[in-house]
């Protein structure tokens, strides 16, 4: 037996003796999304996440994250995603509050 193998118990899918691999964190805290989407898409990551990141640029996307480190280009992309999934919602919001 090896590996992981040598883990399980009793042929199950529970691995014994071994510490999950800890979840990436979360970029937005656990808002509603109505709450969310009446965040303007300029101050949307200082609001919802300022804590996590130091400068932004003039559209309001974070460009380096609290420690002083640049955001590495996965998360540039994770953070771009959600970014355009935000303004979506709240240029949704809009036209239902426009009407």
């Amino acid at each position: 037996m090896r590996g992981r193998e040598r883990d399980r118990k009793d042929g199950g899918g529970e691995i014994q003796g071994r510490v999950p691999p800890s979840s990436p964190p979360s970029f937005l805290p656990s808002l509603p999304s109505s709450c969310r989407a009446r965040i303007p898409p300029a101050s949307y990551f200082r609001e919802t996440c300022g804590d996590r990141y130091s400068q932004f640029d003039d559209a309001g996307f974070p460009l380096v994250d609290a420690r002083g480190e640049a955001l590495s280009k996965a998360v540039q992309k994770k953070l771009a995603k959600e970014w355009e999934q935000h303004k979506k919602a709240h240029a949704k919001l809009e036209g239902k509050e426009g009407v």
